[in-house]
């Protein structure tokens, strides 16, 4: 007999908030960039993505937020547009000031937390089936999923480029998030079940 409670985020913290964006369309791909999986994902898409979505829209820019950055993802400010933080004092904060969060993740495993903290700030995400794992979000409405670099150059740029579709899913995300993987969303699953065993 097991229950299984999903990971959770702080909805009240990660949020949508009245901060401006900036002023260049802007992705970004947020987590400890000392864990492997993390510098996989990233090199895979400035790799394989990155001159493509430039082609398309020439001022975009590439933020990579998180501790640790290790030399391959410093390295990464070599191209253009493509810019590494290091720590930040406010993941919410940096999250807000994007437009679209990607997590094109190739090795790993386990739920993302980077996904559901960007949903609930309302970004949309374009993802890899392995980034989305058990996050049961509905592709293209509550969450973008694109598994071959071509796929993934597209669904970014098309979020890019229409901001109603962006603010759409965005939205959805983080209505997804608020059911299903905020704090009170854990809470309710769990006194469900103490109400059960107590019976």
């Amino acid at each position: 007999n097991v229950s299984v409670v999903p990971l959770g985020v702080d909805s009240d913290l990660f949020a949508s908030n009245d901060n401006p964006k900036y002023d260049v369309p802007t992705l970004i791909f947020s987590g400890n960039m000392g864990y492997a999986p993390n510098i996989s994902a990233v090199t895979w898409f400035v790799d394989r993505c990155w001159s493509s979505i430039q082609r398309e829209i020439p001022r975009a820019s590439l933020v990579i937020a998180g501790r640790n950055p290790s030399k391959a993802i410093r390295a990464l400010e070599n191209w253009n547009g493509v810019t590494v933080t290091g720590f930040v004092d406010s993941m919410p904060d940096i999250l807000n000031a994007a437009h679209v969060a990607v997590a094109p993740m190739v090795s790993g495993s386990g739920m993302q937390l980077k996904i559901l903290e960007a949903m609930s700030c309302g970004l949309p995400v374009v993802a890899t089936s392995l980034g989305l794992g058990g996050i049961a979000a509905r592709n293209n409405e509550e969450i973008i999923v694109a598994d071959d670099a071509d796929s993934f150059c597209a669904k970014v740029i098309a979020l890019l480029k229409d901001p109603l579709l962006s603010r759409l899913i965005g939205n959805r995300a983080r209505d997804f998030v608020i059911r299903n993987h905020s704090w009170a969303a854990a809470g309710a699953r769990i006194e469900k079940i103490y109400r059960k065993i107590a019976k």
